[in-house]
């Protein structure tokens, strides 16, 4: 995939996680900021499961993070 060097790297998309599982599934979630908020989108499976805007970084992160701890919760239980 070539570089992307037009786009500011604070603008550029992050991916925030990936969850490999052992049969082969795959959670994963990626921060998108815009000029003025933060996206967070995460996907099962390369499907789309849930995305939410946020004022800022911080907020954002956040968010995925308690996403990830739930998947983790319920592979476990």
């Amino acid at each position: 995939m070539p570089r992307d060097y037009t786009t500011p790297p604070h603008l550029r998309p992050v991916a925030l996680w990936r969850l490999p599982l052992a049969d082969g599934r795959v959670a994963s979630a990626t921060l998108a900021p815009t000029a003025s908020s933060v996206a967070v989108v995460w996907y099962f499976n390369e499907a789309l499961q849930d995305a939410a805007q946020f004022p800022d970084r911080e907020a954002a992160i956040a968010w995925a993070q308690d996403v990830r701890d739930k998947l983790l919760a319920r592979l476990v239980s």
